[in-house]
């Protein structure tokens, strides 16, 4: 017997609501945020992304916390050159609650942290470098980097490499950034659907002779090495 279909949403509507609650954002019991605002801390993790610069000669990268505490901080440097994605670092600085938007219309930068499972940030004058070794994946990413800075020199070998695997993973000198940013060219510089479909594009193009049977693997393979360079970020992902 069918259901009415005035039916079918409302019993749906109940398992959608759960399982938004069960995906909605939270802190978990070993979070920095329990800490008070402005508490000194001291804490050791692995910096999770490469980090960007702010300001003349600081970054903003977040930190994947090792024990006693769990989870993920922003941390924002006031001189931080020569840190790479991977490092373990010993942090020692002023904790602090992202600041909510100024206005409703306005990019709400507390809610955009806490899609990536930051709810907090530490501010600290430098990071203390514990250990410098890196996965198989970042040292592949930071030699790719090395080689386009090397074949094209400075600032093109740079942006060479972050046309290939986006600026997240990418360190670009100044004032590159600022001026994508000025030009409204600041997506030309991260990794999205755009580019995967370029490198598909000209996979095809390559193989566009061999066997179908052959096509369509060699493109999958394409597709998990571009997300391999560039990372499992959320433009990539989509």
């Amino acid at each position: 017997m069918a259901l009415p279909r005035w039916l079918t949403p409302v019993l749906l509507a109940p398992g959608l609501t759960l399982w938004c609650i069960w995906r909605w954002p939270r802190p978990g019991p070993g979070d920095l945020i329990h800490h008070a605002p402005q508490a000194q801390l001291s804490v050791e993790g692995h910096l999770a992304d490469q980090p960007q610069r702010y300001g003349a000669t600081g970054c903003r990268v977040p930190l994947a916390l090792q024990v006693p505490h769990r989870g993920r901080v922003m941390v924002q440097l006031r001189r931080c050159r020569g840190l790479k994605q991977g490092w373990l670092v010993r942090v020692s600085g002023r904790l602090r609650h992202p600041r909510p938007a100024l206005h409703p219309l306005l990019g709400d930068r507390r809610a955009r942290l806490a899609r990536q499972g930051i709810y907090s940030e530490l501010h600290a004058p430098f990071a203390q470098v514990l250990q410098r070794q890196q996965g198989p994946i970042l040292r592949l990413r930071s030699q790719l980097a090395q080689r386009f800075r090397a074949a094209a020199g400075e600032p093109l070998g740079p942006l060479l490499a972050a046309f290939l695997m986006g600026r997240a993973v990418v360190e670009l000198p100044d004032p590159l950034p600022v001026q994508f940013r000025a030009a409204g060219l600041s997506h030309a510089l991260a990794a999205s659907g755009f580019h995967l479909s370029v490198l598909l594009g000209l996979v095809m193009a390559l193989v566009r002779r061999w066997a179908r049977r052959l096509q369509l693997p060699l493109s999958a393979l394409a597709i998990a090495l571009f997300v391999l360079l560039a990372g499992p970020q959320p433009s990539v992902l989509r």
